[in-house]
């Protein structure tokens, strides 16, 4: 078996060392036969540290291209690897030793698995030595994993994932017209012909920056408006969630406007248009009920409501 993988880069000098070494000290690196690195148009050291790293390890390729955006990085990436299996790495994530290992245990025993995602730790460059774990929803035992995933997201994190390169041969690459949350398009695509796993693993570590888009949910609501619109139209058994999906992706957008952003007016607001797309969406009340407290202590009780509820449905 082997594995490429894929790293996208763009001023990231800061970082990307800490990347490339966490590749290069995989338990199972044996198996890993390319390390595919697209340094985007970086205008910092980035290019100098490449040069440095490939220097140790003949696996690292590199490419430079001139800013194209992620999508375009990521299909570079696919269209140059040799590998049976590829592997995402966002240039300031890093993996733990045996996230590798881990999928392929796995792997080597179902041979029907072409898609493997798992939990992450999330973590801040304020706050490096804290990880906080992010548990995933598995979709590994629903009826219908296009639909669960349409409407709720995992959320799948693409430096967590191992697949089959056919996977893209069959489905094509990455829409380069979408300028974020790409990859959310890529994963309903994917959802439309094959079946994806969940493994209760946590070897994957998301770096949160403050001047990151998608720190604010609010602004990736368009294109996600968008990338529902191209599902819809390719299959159209989806239209009638459409309400419900733009109604979780609301809520989720007041919710971090309130409690990490701090912003009240607009926290209200998107909740407020949440309730108007599904009035049975239970976030919405819990949210309301948890702001009516101080802040300091809404944000707990508002996790707690959460978590008993769950427990109860389920």
């Amino acid at each position: 078996m082997k594995i490429s993988v894929i790293i996208t880069c763009y001023n990231e000098a800061n970082y990307i060392s800490d990347c490339i070494t966490s590749v290069f000290e995989q338990s199972e690196f044996g198996f890993i036969n390319e390390i595919l690195v697209i340094n985007d148009g970086s205008t910092d050291n980035t290019q100098n540290i490449l040069n440095n790293l490939s220097k140790k390890n003949k696996k690292l390729k590199i490419f430079n291209t001139k800013n194209n955006g992620l999508p375009s990085a990521r299909n570079l990436g696919i269209k140059n690897s040799s590998g049976e299996y590829l592997a995402f790495l966002d240039a300031d994530d890093y993996w733990l030793k045996d996230k590798i290992k881990d999928q392929l245990i796995l792997i080597n025993k179902r041979k029907d698995i072409n898609f493997v995602y798992t939990n992450y730790f999330d973590f801040t460059d304020e706050n490096i030595n804290h990880l906080e774990l992010i548990k995933v929803k598995s979709l590994n035992n629903s009826k219908d994993q296009l639909v669960d995933y349409f409407i709720y997201d995992a959320p799948i994190v693409p430096s967590t994932i191992i697949c089959k390169k056919e996977i893209f041969e069959n489905i094509g690459l990455f829409n380069e017209s979408i300028k974020t949350n790409d990859d959310t398009d890529m994963f309903l695509r994917i959802l439309e012909k094959y079946k994806i796993f969940y493994l209760n693993s946590n070897m994957t570590c998301k770096r949160k920056r403050k001047n990151q888009i998608t720190n604010r949910l609010d602004l990736l609501l368009d294109d996600q408006i968008k990338i529902a619109n191209l599902a819809i139209k390719r299959n159209f058994k989806l239209d009638k969630y459409k309400n419900k999906r733009e109604s979780f992706r609301l809520i989720k957008a007041s919710i971090d406007c309130y409690f990490n952003h701090k912003e009240k007016k607009n926290a209200l607001k998107y909740a407020y248009k949440s309730f108007l797309k599904n009035k049975l969406n239970i976030r919405v009340y819990l949210f309301f009920i948890s702001i009516i407290l101080p802040m300091s202590f809404s944000l707990n009780y508002y996790k707690k409501l959460k978590s008993v509820f769950y427990k109860f449905r389920n």
